[in-house]
């Protein structure tokens, strides 16, 4: 990606159904704001704002009557969760008037659960050892509504999240990865802990790529029991650097076109320099796997 004042922080994709080359990539920087990116790596528009410690997009949101990509983050410094709407045309993002979302003792982070017709689902982690689910539409009226719909107590503080299948998965520093049942139960717990999660599906399995803490890098787990099934280190390609520290991670298995990018798509941010690297969603499938192409990945 391009070198952005600040470096970057917390990624989410925003794919384009109908062209897929035409994606986005939203970063929010450490030094405030959002920053657009194309999927060639080029910043697109920087909008400034608060510092975000996590993203989560909605590309379809129904606000209005339109298809427009909902962004919601929490600013760590106030523990209060933001929304966003990004307009593809421009590219640039207005600050969405969404209702409060404010669990006990603030957010800490948020991370995307579903997008259906008519309404997103997120998870907010609070600052205590807790996850609140909450459902956002747009009822009519002067804000973005937005509907409690879970409350689970955790074992420890969480300070990040991802989702898949209607599993959640969570990591903290003093919490190993640990995935949460949609009734709330502790179903597994990993052994290490991250400071990034994203979860998908590879090779026809579940997995959690996990990034940071004491995974020490990337490490795949199997999304069932949490049990490490391949360590990952990204090295130095012909014309691009490897990832020295890899600090958060999150993956697509939306098309971003080309050869590369059209079965998917990962980000991850080297806390070494705050930037951005992409690599094949089939890359990590190999890793897994020597033999596995596109049509293997499944999700």
């Amino acid at each position: 990606m391009d070198a952005v004042a600040g470096g970057s922080g917390a990624v989410a994709f925003v794919p384009n159904a109908e062209t897929p080359w035409a994606g986005l990539i939203v970063s929010a920087p450490v030094d405030g704001g959002l920053d657009i990116f194309n999927v060639d790596g080029e910043a697109l528009e920087r909008v400034t704002g608060p510092r975000l410690n996590s993203l989560a997009v909605s590309p379809g949101f129904a606000l209005r009557g339109e298809s427009l990509p909902l962004i919601v983050g929490v600013e760590p410094s106030t523990g209060s969760v933001r929304g966003y709407v990004l307009v593809r045309s421009e590219p640039t993002a207005i600050e969405a008037p969404l209702a409060a979302i404010e669990p006990n003792g603030g957010a800490a982070a948020v991370c995307f659960i579903e997008e259906a017709p008519g309404h997103l689902d997120i998870a907010v982690l609070g600052r205590e050892a807790r996850v609140t689910t909450w459902r956002i539409r747009d009822t009519g009226g002067d804000l973005i509504g937005a509907e409690q719909t879970g409350s689970y107590t955790l074992p420890a503080p969480a300070r990040t999240c991802a989702s898949f299948q209607d599993e959640l998965y969570v990591a903290g520093p003093t919490l190993s990865v640990t995935r949460i049942s949609a009734a709330g139960t502790v179903e597994a717990r990993g052994g290490p802990s991250a400071e990034g999660l994203t979860a998908g599906m590879l090779l026809g399995r579940p997995v959690v790529i996990a990034a940071g803490g004491t995974t020490g890098g990337l490490a795949i787990l199997d999304g069932r029991d949490l049990t490490v099934l391949q360590n990952v280190r990204i090295v130095d390609g012909m014309s691009t650097p490897g990832v020295e520290q890899p600090a958060s991670v999150t993956m697509s298995a939306e098309s971003y076109g080309g050869t590369a990018y059209q079965s998917g798509i990962v980000a991850v941010v080297d806390g070494a320099d705050n930037r951005i690297r992409f690599i094949a969603r089939e890359t990590f499938a190999r890793a897994l796997a020597p033999n596995a192409g596109p049509d293997s990945l499944g999700g």
